[in-house]
């Protein structure tokens, strides 16, 4: 079988964005809430509409 070269991690910290618009912003608040609670962190800081 051959070995799958995974990436290393370099970095001491990630931050991520998501992107929504009127439509989808139920979805990206919920989205951001879980994310925070399932990894224990805090998401956001303000949310501005596109």
């Amino acid at each position: 079988m051959e070995m799958i070269n995974r990436p290393i991690n370099r970095h001491q910290a990630y931050h991520a964005h998501v992107y929504f618009d009127q439509d989808s912003l139920a979805f990206a608040s919920e989205l951001c809430h879980q994310a925070g609670e399932k990894f224990g962190l805090k998401v956001g800081g303000y949310m501005k509409n596109v």
